[in-house]
């Protein structure tokens, strides 16, 4: 009898905990969905930039397609517009006006 409850206490224990874990991953999974969907928008005013460099820029952005999901060149009215969901760290950002040099006064906006 004993052999039996320690049994039944043991499964429930396992089975109990198994569903804890598997709460935890749909919630991970949740969160990730939420950063990939909700959205920032980078305008940059990109007079004072050769073409090349803004070039440059897209194509770096190109390789993060996970993160960015569209990097537009306005030529007529001289912005660079990015768009990337929240799976990109703020650190990434900031880098990557580092790297390029882009200073605060020609961000146009970032909302």
């Amino acid at each position: 009898m004993k052999v039996l409850l320690i049994t039944l206490y043991l499964l429930t224990s396992q089975l109990i905990s198994a569903q804890s874990g598997n709460s935890t991953i749909d919630e991970q999974q949740r969160f990730q969905n939420i950063l990939s969907t909700s959205t920032k928008t980078l305008v940059i005013n990109t007079t004072s930039y050769p073409y090349a460099t803004i070039r440059e820029f897209k194509r770096e952005l190109r390789g993060w397609n996970e993160k960015v999901l569209s990097a537009d060149i306005d030529t007529v009215q001289k912005t660079f517009t990015i768009v990337h969901n929240k799976l990109m760290h703020p650190k990434e950002m900031e880098d990557f006006w580092k790297k390029y040099n882009i200073k605060s006064s020609s961000i146009i906006s970032y909302n």
